[in-house]
């Protein structure tokens, strides 16, 4: 950035444009300019414009740019870090993105030079954001076609509007969903959690994928993520309006939600301590009287801090049976067991 140091930015291709957080502009001395009301999924935001930053990206410098600023402070404990800021839109168009999640690498390509030897899948580009055409099959019913936003900042597999989910009938019976919140940018939003019979988009089936269903203010029918784009080499080439899907070793891996009922993030204000941000209604931890905010202390005896954020995630995904955490809550320290078993 403009002093030369080195920050953390989120590759968000649902975000229409780069942002800044406001910490970031203040670090960097930018002058923001008047605020302004936006309307975003889970609520408004507010945003103000920043103007001469200065960004060296892989090499590539983008120099002198106008950003918007938007307070991502609320991703922190979900992320387990901090967020300076996000490439969005106006950073993609620019090059041919490759992101390769298997080796965690991002290349960027000059789209003049770039040659494709596979077939590509064509992307809609009218609202700034990529979206695809998908079949998804229900477990009853005919298949529904929909235009699905790929969201590259979005953690699980693949969503739908409620409003597009009651339009098309996949909630004629919730009562079997499991429900929890969403977060989203603009804040908490109602969510749930069920599953799809298939998934099918560039030529490629998934089986049984978890499908969220939140209530957003947005139009958009649904969204691509993380859980989904992680089993792929996926290349972005806006300038030709068109992306690949390269499978890779993790495409056959299930799918899965974790078993205990809990969303672990990163504890405030070291980032250094596992904490419980969310305990699902009904679930084995619900049951078991964990709560949002306990400090996880041991999992199974193991000390929590030699986990990583995403090794805790992944080992309740695929727990079964008796678990224990030993939590604190307050000045008190708690052993907790639970059965955990697929919920979703």
């Amino acid at each position: 950035m403009n002093d030369g140091q080195t920050y953390k930015f989120l590759l968000d291709s649902g975000f229409e444009e780069s942002v800044l957080d406001p910490a970031t502009v203040r670090t960097l001395h930018l002058s923001a300019g008047e605020k302004h009301a936006e309307t975003a999924p889970g609520g408004q935001v507010e945003t103000t414009s920043v103007k001469g930053v200065h960004r060296l990206v892989g090499g590539v410098a983008l120099i002198n740019e106008s950003l918007s600023s938007l307070d991502l402070s609320g991703f922190t404990p979900l992320f387990g870090q901090r967020l300076d800021g996000v490439l969005g839109y106006d950073f993609l168009q620019q090059f041919v993105v490759v992101l390769d999640y298997q080796q965690q690498r991002l290349t960027l390509c000059d789209p003049a030079s770039f040659r494709a030897d596979r077939h590509p899948i064509l992307l809609n580009l009218e609202t700034r954001q990529p979206y695809i055409d998908v079949q998804i099959d229900r477990k009853n019913g005919k298949p529904i076609h929909a235009s699905l936003e790929i969201d590259t900042g979005k953690q699980d597999p693949f969503s739908l509007s409620a409003a597009f989910a009651r339009r098309n009938g996949f909630m004629t019976d919730s009562s079997t969903f499991l429900a929890l919140k969403g977060v989203s940018v603009g804040g908490n939003t109602q969510a749930w959690l069920t599953r799809a019979k298939s998934l099918h988009f560039a030529g490629l089936s998934i089986k049984n994928p978890i499908m969220g269903i939140a209530e957003e203010n947005g139009d958009r029918a649904g969204q691509l993520g993380y859980g989904v784009l992680r089993r792929f080499r996926v290349t972005f080439d806006y300038s030709r309006k068109q992306a690949f899907f390269e499978r890779n070793t993790s495409f056959q891996e299930p799918y899965e939600f974790d078993h205990a009922g809990l969303i672990f993030g990163a504890g405030e204000p070291q980032l250094s301590t596992l904490t419980v941000l969310m305990v699902i209604a009904g679930t084995p931890a619900s049951k078991a009287g964990l709560r949002e905010g306990d400090d996880v202390l041991t999992i199974d005896g193991r000390p929590a801090n030699t986990f990583t954020l995403d090794e805790a995630r992944a080992y309740f995904e695929h727990a079964v049976g008796a678990r224990t955490l030993t939590i604190r809550r307050g000045g008190s320290t708690i052993t907790v067991t639970f059965a955990c078993r697929r919920l979703v």
